[in-house]
């Protein structure tokens, strides 16, 4: 092991591994409209501020470098599946505007998403933003910013990476981010089956009108005054289960 890595220097480079990594993929810290500069000063600082709490709980110092390599991946992989089930839960809204703008009509009214590096509809990339803001006013960050902290009680990195454990985990949120999306979008499931049905009626009954001039600006029209009069509640509890569904990672504060 080569002199200038002293055993705080290597201490440092383990935290950083795992902080760097989690806080690329942890949402609002990975939005790609965040400058990378900021993002890397932030976990150099963050790691900073760690890792005197995590000394304990860090594995002796490595006698070669491979030893160093194989302790660095390990970090970085549980780093990696940490951030990962932390942005995981975001995709609800993103399920959720996807559903809205179909039954909207605004499918076809895409954007470029930062969050996700591509295309997205317009209500997505709202709810999206919003969701953020409302993580970072209702201080959640902070709660993520503990459970990096806590994964280490959680996952030490002296111990092997468990796997089963995360697969577990993995899987009961991707089920929950579903549900949550559906849940979220529930009104304008209801509202789009009585609308469609409503216009079938009508089309049934007055084969002269032209029902298809006549759906679209209607779907928009009360589609947009829905969307007014639950944003505020879809968003809140969109927040409570963002909440909820990261206990599991950061444990009950």
């Amino acid at each position: 092991m080569p002199a200038y890595l002293t055993a705080d220097i290597i201490g440092y480079m383990l935290v950083f591994a795992r902080v760097g990594v989690m806080l690329s993929l942890m949402p609002g810290f990975s939005d790609e409209s965040t400058p990378v500069r900021l993002r890397l000063m932030l976990g150099l600082f963050l790691s900073a501020i760690i890792y005197p709490t995590v000394l304990l709980d860090l594995p002796p110092t490595p006698k070669s470098v491979p030893t160093l390599a194989v302790l660095l991946f390990h970090e970085i992989v549980l780093g990696a599946l940490l951030g990962g089930a932390s942005r995981l839960v975001l995709q609800s809204l993103h399920i959720a505007g996807s559903i809205i703008a179909n039954q909207i009509g605004l499918a076809a009214a895409t954007l470029f998403d930062p969050s996700q590096g591509g295309q997205a509809t317009v209500v997505t990339r709202f709810m999206g933003v919003v969701g953020v803001v409302l993580i970072f006013a209702s201080g959640l960050h902070h709660s993520l910013i503990i459970g990096v902290v806590h994964s280490y009680a959680l996952f030490s990195p002296c111990s092997p990476i468990m796997t089963a454990d995360f697969a577990k985990m993995t899987i009961d949120i991707v089920a929950q981010t579903f549900a949550l999306g559906v849940q979220l979008a529930a009104p304008f499931l209801i509202f789009g089956l009585i609308f469609n049905f409503g216009l079938g009626l009508i089309s049934r009954l007055v084969p002269a009108i032209q029902i298809f001039f006549v759906a679209q600006p209607l779907t928009m029209l009360f589609g947009f005054a829905l969307f007014a009069a639950v944003i505020g509640t879809t968003m809140t509890v969109f927040v409570a289960h963002f909440q909820a569904l990261l206990e599991p990672m950061i444990g009950k504060q």
